[in-house]
């Protein structure tokens, strides 16, 4: 079965069709529009230059709420970041900090802010990002 989390507004009300629903499609075609139109992720907010811009990244994502997939791609992408010989150590430093933030946000969003806020405060982060 596909997740239908991942699917279009307009997937989705076909499969339900499918199953029987009555529809009512200038709500689903709307809802639809608005799925594909939004973009959640600027090539500006993943700008990571600084461990601060990565922070108050995280932060929209929270406030957000931004959907799961997109998050596990850019968490995939990260892992990728860590794993390249072209990426700076300090790159990949980052990237690893940002990875270990969204499996705690995807495991556990209601914990998330106060877990982000204690780490923050760790020596080792201090440390390691000088904040």
């Amino acid at each position: 079965m596909v997740n239908e989390s991942s699917q279009s507004p307009a997937a989705i009300a076909r499969t339900q069709a499918d199953r029987g629903a009555q529809l009512v499609h200038p709500d689903v075609l709307n809802d639809d529009v608005r799925w594909r139109s939004a973009r959640l992720f600027t090539a500006e907010e993943l700008n990571f230059d600084t461990p601060a811009a990565a922070i108050s990244w995280m932060e929209e994502v929270v406030r957000k709420n931004v959907p799961r997939e997109p998050v596990l791609s850019l968490k995939r992408e990260l892992g990728l970041v860590t794993a390249s010989s072209r990426t700076t150590e300090k790159d990949r430093q980052l990237a690893r900090e940002i990875i270990q933030w969204l499996t705690v946000w995807l495991q556990n969003p209601g914990i998330f802010t106060d877990w982000f806020a204690l780490r923050r405060n760790t020596a080792e982060f201090r440390q390691l990002f000088g904040q």
